[in-house]
């Protein structure tokens, strides 16, 4: 793409010419064509802002352009006599300028890439005869307006693509429709169901705010022989304001009537003309009357009957006409147009005693149910002269015989207003004891919408003659009825001999009008439950039934087996019968074979279903992935067809809806944010910090082996030391307040694993029980005091700890904050809790497993330790420098993590139909994958899969097994866990100073038994003897304990 801007061209026709060539690209790619605004631009100022404040979308480019456009041509506006002005390149009739300013007033250029790999320069083309579509501009991609939406509001599904599967493009993937063939920014669905949401005023704070025009040039004398732009407008160049969006909200008003210029189209427009074309000179004709002309006012001593303050509307009684109240049901408007059934003159007292006025008022009368009987408006208000004032409550008008005050009833008022927003009773409301009695005395106003669009000659329906009652049934004088009185006397007697004989098809009283009949009811409504009940049993029959049996067969006609699916509960009941029997037992020789314990369904159904097999958790089925090239293709090569299965909702309590649990645009921009934080650099100058820590644990250990060795129970140690690491990583310089939100997450995590433990029931969460309530507590204890640190961090400056100098976590993210609005508290709360719980759990379980590995086999100790006190010298606590260097150690961490990996296994859901491995698998499938099963399997570790042999990892990772893949502790591809080296880090440290300070073995009572809760831990605790070197005799003498 080679677009120059050409000497003395000015941007406006750069940015049309460019804009032009982007259309004719193909395949257009943003980041290519930003870097060549860049390089083909002469206007220095715009050159620098792009450089300066790089974009990111084309779209921005644009964007930012219209503003140095706007400069440039106020400054030609200034400066007429310029020689851009003779550039025929800046004249208006210039082709290129008429596209820009065409495309200015479509709206903003979208520049996303289409599938036909052209960009949405306007909105779609819509079939002929329809109107063009406006989409409103959104100040983020709608695509990720959508991750945020998706969960929070309720929105229409897609229909179907149009296109065949295999037809489509499988490169892109729109995850509206969850399906393949556009990516979801290019969804025309989703554009319509957005631009629904919009128009609803449901995505309000997503809406790009139209800018104001800039400028309005007004015409200006010009020099002999300079050039004037011609304007079509004739006043010289004038910016147009972009189109506004449509309205969001319709308010309703009362209009119409006979006071505003009559009903006919052409009086109301004689009513406009009438002020437009006033002549100023005239007066209009005033009242001499001096009672007229009367000053009114308001003072404190009106507001002695109001209770304030208020918001009430004016509400009074007036007299008109002696007329009765009208004591019926009341009920609230319907917001629909009202027919009025036709105009009433009447004369309405207002005031009372010797002040009052009787003028008289025309009304429209109209049939409808409604809180108030009368609504007064301005014509009558007009007419009295009356003044309101709402916050007195009150009316003012002048009199013959002085000012009249007409209050409102404050009470009448609010009860108008309460039937107003209540429902309509259908019994109490038809009896005018339904009324309350403090009402009766008062006479009420009603509030109509006057809509009547029928002319006065209109003809209207009326009787041709007269009529007379006649008497139907002799047995009762008050059923009677009438008759037209121009039957002649024979006609006459026979309609009322056929009434009298038929006068039981007369409903005199409402009991006798039965209606349907009961039993028909009754039918109707077991009619209507039975369907109801139909069509729930069919989708449980579906779901419980169908599908299982379905998706069965589709795996049985591909050669993967597994255990029959049983109706409603699936697998589980075997499957927790299994691992239930396996865990009743520690494990004899303190074996590393550890899977028939950990994963015995797996371990068990392998041996008979063979490495790839079915198994279901209720109706939803599982697939079990354990061959290395498949697991790849799941985590690299075709990640983009998997998905992480969102997490129960008690372990998302638990853990934090952070980055763990995230997806999509979501996770990567939090992802991004959080990464500096655990990059190698960073972390070592957390060293110090870490070996303060852990020099203070230790010490307090060495107190303990007053008798020369103490048994220690290091799972408990190592989880407060992890505790505060990560709190100083979390929180850096703020490490004192960061202590005190993570211990109130600490009882957080005890409340959930208690409610873990029972029985779960859905919805559970929600009710006030006394550990939710408590739970809740907390939850504010913890937004409150993040909030105010947050605050103060802001307010402080800088932005690293002063001894150490890293960057942690919370500074990391209340940049981001700033710097974007899709970074809020809530998501800093949600990372700090997701941040507090996997550093923790996943270092403190290294460490635990690690020390218990050493105990067992102290040969590796000695190594360890002759190779720490060969890299440390003299040095009491190794730098980040010596952790570096130390090998062994590391070989020794990877061996613990082989063995004992902190996560036993991990889960990923397929998006749509994918091919893994020459398997179809269904839409929707989950496939398990067995971490620890890969870890102990001897066709990628050889032999001694299940022996704990750090020397395998001599050479490094990458040549220790016979697959790349055959090593995931911390899981593979771009969701690989972005805290793996503040982990292996802190327990590479805290191991190296423990080997130069003590020699340990198991303690006699120690129970080798591994036990899955959310992650592997030891079931029965780590009871360690720990001795100080100082106590041994000899120090490097190897004792292998494990028998």
């Amino acid at each position: 793409m080679r677009v120059k801007q050409r000497d003395g061209e000015s941007l406006k026709n750069y940015m049309s010419r460019f804009n032009d060539a982007v259309l004719e690209v193909s395949s257009f790619d943003q980041d290519v064509g930003i870097a060549a605004v860049i390089s083909g631009l002469k206007h220095d100022r715009f050159r620098d802002s792009l450089i300066k404040h790089a974009a990111t979308t084309f779209s921005e480019v644009n964007d930012k352009s219209l503003k140095f456009i706007t400069a440039e041509e106020y400054d030609l506006a200034q400066n007429p006599h310029s020689s851009k002005n003779q550039n025929p390149e800046w004249r208006d009739d210039n082709p290129s300028r008429k596209r820009m300013r065409m495309a200015q007033n479509r709206g903003p250029m979208l520049t996303s890439p289409t599938r036909f790999g052209r960009t949405n320069s306007a909105p779609p083309q819509q079939p002929a005869g329809k109107p063009p579509v406006n989409w409103t501009p959104f100040n983020l991609p709608r695509s990720q307006i959508f991750m945020q939406i998706k969960n929070k509001m309720d929105l229409r599904r897609p229909g179907p693509m149009r296109t065949t599967a295999a037809s489509r493009d499988h490169t892109r993937y729109c995850d509206f429709h969850q399906d393949h063939g556009h990516t979801t920014e290019q969804c025309n669905s989703l554009k319509s169901e957005l631009e629904s949401l919009a128009q609803k005023g449901m995505l309000n704070e997503y809406v790009q705010r139209a800018e104001q025009p800039r400028f309005v040039r007004e015409q200006r004398p010009q020099p002999q022989g300079a050039h004037n732009p011609p304007n079509k407008q004739g006043v010289g160049y004038q910016q147009t304001p972009p189109p506004l969006p449509p309205p969001a909200r319709i308010i309703h008003m009362i209009t119409g009537g006979l006071e505003a210029g009559g009903l006919s189209s052409k009086q109301r427009k004689l009513y406009v003309r009438e002020v437009k074309h006033q002549n100023r000179a005239q007066k209009q004709k005033i009242d001499d009357a001096e009672w007229k002309n009367q000053p009114i006012t308001f003072t404190s001593a009106d507001l002695d009957t109001v209770v304030t303050p208020h918001n009430d509307p004016l509400v009074t009684s007036v007299m008109i006409n002696n007329c009765e109240k009208y004591d019926g049901p009341i009920y609230g408007f319907n917001n629909q147009p009202v027919l009025v059934e036709g105009v009433l003159t009447l004369h309405v007292a207002f005031g009372s005693g010797r002040t009052y006025v009787t003028p008289s008022i025309r009304f429209l009368v109209v049939k409808m149910a409604s809180s108030f009987n009368i609504v007064i408006g301005r014509p009558t208000l007009t007419e009295i002269r009356a003044v309101v004032s709402q916050s007195h409550l009150c009316m003012k008008f002048p009199t013959p015989m002085g000012i009249a005050t007409l209050r409102g009833n404050q009470e009448v008022a609010r009860y108008c207003y309460i039937t107003s927003v209540t429902q309509p009773m259908k019994d109490k409301a038809q009896t005018p004891e339904a009324i309350p009695q403090q009402i009766s005395d008062n006479q009420q106003v009603m509030g109509v919408e006057i809509v009547d669009n029928r002319s006065e000659d209109e003809t209207r329906a009326a009787l041709v003659e007269d009529v007379e009652e006649v008497l139907v049934d002799d047995r009762d004088p008050s059923r009677k009825t009438q008759i037209g009185t121009r039957l002649n006397s024979e006609e006459r007697a026979e309609l009322i001999a056929f009434l009298r004989a038929n006068n039981d098809v007369f409903a005199w009283t409402s009991t006798d009008m039965p209606g349907i009949p009961t039993s028909l009811l009754l039918w109707l409504e077991i009619l209507v439950i039975s369907f109801v009940m139909s069509m729930v049993v069919l989708k449980l029959g579906v779901l419980l039934w169908w599908r299982p049996r379905r998706i069965e067969d589709h795996f049985s006609k591909q050669g993967i087996r597994g255990p029959p699916y049983h109706f409603f509960i699936g697998n589980v009941k075997e499957l927790a019968g299994m691992m239930l029997n396996a865990s009743s037992q520690p494990m004899p020789n303190f074996s590393h074979n550890i899977l028939p314990r950990v994963l015995t369904f797996y371990h068990h159904w392998k041996k008979l279903y063979g490495n790839t097999f079915l198994f279901w958790l209720g109706p939803t089925v599982r697939l079990t992935v354990s061959d290395p090239d498949l697991v790849r293709d799941v985590f690299i090569t075709k990640a983009e067809f998997y998905e992480k299965i969102e997490a129960h909702p008690l372990i998302k309590q638990l853990e934090g809806d952070g980055l763990i649990s995230l997806k999509g645009e979501k996770w990567a921009h939090h992802r991004k944010i959080i990464t500096p934080t655990f990059h190698m650099e960073n972390l070592k100058l957390l060293v110090p910090a870490v070996a303060n820590s852990v020099t203070n644990m230790l010490d307090k250990w060495s107190a303990m082996s007053t008798s020369g060795e103490a048994e220690i129970e290091v799972s408990d140690w190592f989880q407060a030391l992890t505790e505060e690491v990560v709190t100083r990583a979390a929180f850096g310089i703020s490490y004192e307040d960061g202590k005190t939100i993570f211990r109130l997450q600490a009882q957080q995590m005890l409340l959930v694993v208690e409610a873990f433990q029972t029985v779960f029931i859905p919805g559970y969460r929600f009710f006030p029980t006394k550990r939710n309530i408590k739970f809740r507590k907390l939850s504010r204890e913890i937004r409150t005091s993040l909030t105010k640190l947050i605050e103060s961090r802001k307010l402080n400056s800088g932005n690293t700890m002063p001894e150490e100098g890293a960057k942690d976590l919370l500074e990391l993210m209340i940049e981001a904050s700033n710097s974007s609005p899709n970074v809020t508290v809530d998501d800093i709360i949600e990372e700090c809790k997701t941040f507090f719980f996997a550093g923790k759990h996943t270092t403190y379980n290294l460490l635990t497993w690690t020390t218990i590995l050493l105990a067992m086999h102290p040969q590796w100790q000695v190594l360890a330790r002759e190779e720490i006190f060969k890299v440390c010298g003299s040095r009491d606590i190794p730098t980040k420098d010596d952790i570096v260097k130390l090998k062994t150690l590391s070989m020794v961490l990877n061996e613990s993590l082989r063995l004992y990996p902190p996560v036993v296994a991990t889960i990923r859901r397929t998006k749509v139909d994918a091919e893994l491995g020459g398997y179809m698998i269904p839409r929707g499938t989950e496939l398990l994958i067995p971490i620890l099963a890969i870890h102990h399997d001897q066709a990628i570790w050889g032999n001694d899969a299940n022996e704990f042999n750090p020397g395998r990892f001599s050479e490094g990772v990458t040549r220790a097994a016979k697959h790349p893949v055959g090593f995931i502790p911390f899981g593979l591809g771009h969701r690989m866990c972005v805290g793996r080296n503040l982990a292996v880090l802190e327990a590479k440290l805290t191991l190296a100073i423990i080997l130069q300070r003590f020699s340990f073995r198991l303690a006699p009572t120690y129970q080798h038994a591994p036990t899955v809760q959310m992650m592997l831990y030891p079931q029965h605790g780590a009871p360690i003897i720990f001795q100080p070197l100082s106590q041994r005799s000899n120090p490097t003498v190897p004792q292998d304990k494990r028998s």
